[in-house]
């Protein structure tokens, strides 16, 4: 019940852009390359929580704030792991961005395959909503403030 109404509450209160005709979830299962040791090598480590991955970058504020903010969220709502991903950068940028934004979350390099298979991000930052099963369920575009993901979380 809380999995359908939180579903429902994203794609109804949120902005949703939508996937761009691809398998929304293929990537989930795609390799990823560790920032930190207690990283998970790929998304789908995470089956049975709600995933909520930010698509992140070098020097990019926004990213930044919405790292911060998934870490709150994980506080608020337990049942959220929240996950950084960098689809460019070196390793020294990102953990730097790591240690601007402050966030105790996981956080990894993306893969080839897994730019692939996620089709063409051009902006960051990006949230990507996953179910427990591993689904997509929302896609959005831009910083998602706190407050609107808390409402959608009702937490």
């Amino acid at each position: 019940m809380l999995r359908a109404l939180f579903a429902i509450a994203l794609l109804l209160c949120l902005p949703w852009a939508q996937a761009q005709g691809n398998d929304q979830s293929s990537y989930a299962a795609a390799p990823l390359h560790s920032l930190q040791q207690a990283s998970p090598a790929d998304l789908a480590a995470y089956q049975g929580s709600w995933v909520m991955a930010v698509l992140i970058e070098p020097d990019c504020r926004w990213c930044v704030l919405q790292m911060r903010d998934l870490a709150k969220l994980q506080q608020a709502c337990p049942q959220v792991q929240p996950v950084a991903v960098a689809l460019r950068g070196k390793r020294m940028q990102l953990l730097k961005e790591m240690r601007r934004a402050k966030a105790d979350i996981p956080a990894a390099r993306a893969s080839q395959q897994f730019k692939q298979q996620l089709g063409n991000i051009e902006t960051t930052p990006w949230l990507l909503v996953l179910d427990p099963n591993g689904k997509e369920v929302a896609r959005l575009r831009g910083y998602t403030p706190l407050d609107q993901l808390r409402s959608a979380l009702s937490c």
